[in-house]
């Protein structure tokens, strides 16, 4: 393995990914992540991205969380892989399609200022049953985990959990939680042991039927800013339990994306990303 990385820093919402072109070998795709997402140590990132053209006109996408493991897809993360395309490296379409682990993504560019755009995404279908989330409570029967008791130690809350590409539990709040309880409550819910591939975790404010508040727990990354697939999670379970409509408004403390679903169609995703760094790291050390 090379002794350095170029790797592109992009934002949306504050919610930070690290992008690179560069071969990282499998046996140190992982550590790699770990090392340049450090804050302290690193460059600082929620999760790096790895993109690798393929022989058609799509692209190979790879998300791996700043703990070092592998998420799905990520909805905010593509967004700064279209970016980082069309941005740093001048891609004339404006429709991206990104292969994912999750299943195929289309990116759509509705403008760009410099380097910050704005995207149209198709997220693809969400799927409710307890094996796609996955979600094993034990319980015979069950089609779907909407408003589920899930209780532990330190924890009673009603949920809703799906997959929107990745696992996602939501909470319905009259009001957020504060910090210590998002995180505390966020931790437990991500490693319950009813989520077999740990959760992300939505806490959800429905201000109006066409705006809703959010915080979120990343699975493998903690307390992010920002989500574009926690966004999605939460308008679609806010949306199919009556709660909401869609086009909804999803706010965080760093912005508004937007969310437009209807039953049995794919979820379209809208929202903002900016260029932050271009970086070369070195590695080696970091590596050991």
């Amino acid at each position: 393995m090379t002794d350095s990385l170029f790797l592109y820093k992009f934002q949306a919402y504050g919610n930070d990914f690290l992008v690179t072109e560069d071969h990282v070998p499998e046996e140190f795709l992982s550590r790699t992540a770990v090392a340049a997402c450090d804050r302290h140590f690193g460059i600082g990132g929620d999760g790096l991205l790895t993109i690798r053209k393929d022989p058609g006109a799509s692209y190979f996408l790879r998300v791996i969380n700043a703990d070092g493991s592998e998420a799905g897809m990520s909805g905010n993360g593509g967004r700064c892989a279209a970016a980082y395309l069309h941005l740093i490296k001048g891609l004339p379409d404006r429709d991206i399609t990104f292969s994912t682990i999750s299943g195929d993504k289309v990116y759509t560019l509705r403008g760009n200022n410099g380097f910050s755009g704005s995207y149209h995404s198709l997220m693809g279908f969400p799927s409710f049953s307890p094996a796609s989330v996955p979600f094993e409570c034990g319980e015979a029967g069950l089609e779907s985990v909407d408003d589920f008791l899930l209780s532990s130690p330190g924890l009673e809350e009603r949920i809703y959990a799906l997959s929107v590409g990745n696992p996602q539990c939501v909470v319905f709040r009259d009001t957020l939680p504060g910090p210590d309880e998002q995180a505390g409550i966020g931790r437990i819910i991500e490693n319950h042991a009813f989520f077999p591939e740990r959760t992300n975790v939505s806490f959800v404010q429905v201000i109006n039927r066409t705006h809703v508040r959010i915080k979120i727990w990343e699975r493998g990354v903690g307390v992010t800013s920002s989500s574009g697939t926690g966004s999605c999670g939460a308008a679609v379970a806010a949306i199919r339990s009556g709660r909401a409509d869609s086009r909804l408004e999803v706010e965080t403390d760093t912005g508004k994306q937007v969310v437009e679903w209807r039953e049995g169609s794919q979820i379209r995703l809208t929202g903002d990303v900016a260029f932050v760094a271009e970086i070369r790291m070195q590695i080696n050390d970091l590596l050991l």
